[in-house]
């Protein structure tokens, strides 16, 4: 689905319906049958509204899988989302944009591309979705393969994790790749969580658990 083919519709624009106890939030119409598709908060379950005013059946985004560009390993399958038939038959939308849209009220700018931030592309929570330049994109998810290769899940930094890849390009731009290869686990989590980032002495850890 290009975005050509998809508008906003103003009489639309904010509407939300529960349906079968689940709150659909209006994502776009398509131009070439008016066909509204609407979604839940993370885009886990969506429903197309026929200009007749007819609802259709509540969908689930099938599993796509194609070339992983932010694993550790650049021969594995990545997973999206999507949609393929919200706007009808054949007329599908990816499960991000969708939750994307929905949230920001506003289509995917030309030059951006959609981002999770937490490098997994299932998790479709409007918090985990950025619209960025290709360039930036491309910068973070080499940082992102970068901190999986040393075992570290960005995931499990909620809140700083932007920040974190911040940082990392700071820290990037005056040291050499050289240097850059070479850091370690812990140099990395140092520059990713910043100055509250400890090195706690596994001794430390042992004793404290055999106090408890």
């Amino acid at each position: 689905m290009t975005r050509k083919n998809i508008y906003r519709d103003p009489d639309r624009i904010g509407h939300s319906f529960t349906h079968g106890g689940i709150l659909f939030r209006y994502v776009a119409t398509h131009r070439e049958n008016d066909v509204a598709f609407y979604c839940d908060l993370t885009a886990t379950k969506g429903i197309a509204v026929y200009p007749s005013g007819r609802v259709g059946t509540v969908q689930n985004p099938c599993t796509t899988d194609t070339p992983n560009t932010k694993g550790s390993n650049g021969r594995r399958k990545q997973r999206y989302r999507y949609f393929r038939d919200a706007f009808g038959h054949h007329k599908g939308l990816m499960a991000a944009q969708a939750s994307y849209i929905a949230e920001r009220g506003e289509l995917i700018p030309d030059g951006l591309v959609l981002d999770h931030i937490d490098g997994c592309t299932t998790n479709n929570h409007p918090s985990n979705l950025r619209a960025v330049t290709p360039a930036i994109n491309s910068r973070d998810g080499g940082f992102l393969r970068k901190l999986r290769n040393r075992g570290i899940i960005v995931a499990l930094f909620p809140g700083i994790i932007l920040e974190g890849y911040a940082r990392m390009a700071v820290w990037k731009a005056t040291h050499t790749q050289q240097q850059y290869d070479r850091l370690t686990r812990d140099d990395l989590l140092r520059i990713f969580v910043g100055p509250t980032f400890t090195v706690i002495d596994p001794n430390i850890l042992m004793d404290l658990d055999f106090k408890d």
